[in-house]
């Protein structure tokens, strides 16, 4: 019995492989009321591709390769994290409390409803790229504004952490360009 204990308490301490996690959001630069906004907005959940849905960060090797990044994984999903940092950088870059997670937050009147659906956004050689395309639906007008945005942000080092900084600066572009459509 005591061999066991012995055994699983070795496993569970080097038998499990080396594990990084990453997230981004650090929004401590943003500029508060760079535009300003009194609007009720709500923002429904961004649509992001298959391989930002998972836990492990992949590197794109080619135009038909995609590998895992072995012991990269992030904090947590994807399309909920970056929703969550859309929000929260335009209720800062706004100056604007009211924006909110539509339809799911339980406002019952918003003047404009944004969605967002990120084509691709992955690392490759030494940048990242973002390809997004969004629509700003204005409900007292009923018009429906559609943009695309498409960015290459280099990654200044050589490290995971270097990487996920730059995917950081390439979202937020991505948000600044919403904002000024908005």
């Amino acid at each position: 019995m005591r061999f066991i204990i012995y055994i699983l308490t070795l496993i569970s301490i080097f038998g499990c492989s080396s594990k990084e996690f990453y997230t981004m959001g650090d929004m401590s630069d943003v500029e508060r009321g760079a535009i300003e906004r009194d609007e009720f907005i709500g923002v429904e959940q961004i649509e992001v591709p298959a391989y930002l849905m998972s836990s492990p960060i992949y590197i794109k090797r080619s135009s038909y390769h995609l590998e895992k990044l072995d012991g990269a994984n992030w904090v947590n999903s994807m399309d909920e994290r970056l929703t969550s940092i859309l929000i929260a950088y335009l209720q800062k870059y706004m100056d604007n409390p009211n924006i909110y997670l539509y339809p799911w937050s339980g406002v019952a009147h918003i003047d404009k409803k944004l969605s967002l659906t990120i084509n691709d956004f992955i690392a490759s050689k030494f940048s990242v790229f973002l390809s997004a395309r969004y629509r700003i639906l204005d409900k007292s007008s009923m018009k429906i504004g559609s943009y695309t945005f498409n960015i290459e942000e280099s990654i200044d080092g050589h490290e995971v952490e270097d990487m996920v900084r730059a995917m950081e600066r390439a979202y937020f572009k991505l948000i600044q360009d919403i904002a000024k459509n908005l």
